[in-house]
């Protein structure tokens, strides 16, 4: 299970407070993505709906590992 939500929320959340994800912490979070979309292209299947609502985060940590949903 992914108990520590989407991606958007913690965007949102972020904006809420008036402050921005940290470039750290985009940079994290799209090195996982795109070695994930590297996998599964290697697989030769393509996500076509990759959005900040289909990136669940494992658990609520900061650094948790992210799951791509909704294919």
């Amino acid at each position: 299970t992914c108990e520590g939500g989407e991606l958007l929320e913690r965007i949102v959340s972020a904006q809420a407070r008036g402050k921005a994800l940290s470039e750290g912490y985009v940079a994290e979070l799209m090195k996982q993505m795109m070695n994930a979309l590297a996998y599964f292209h290697s697989q030769h299947v393509v996500h076509k709906d990759l959005k900040p609502e289909n990136i669940l985060f494992q658990d609520t940590s900061p650094h948790s590992p992210i799951k791509i949903i909704d294919f």
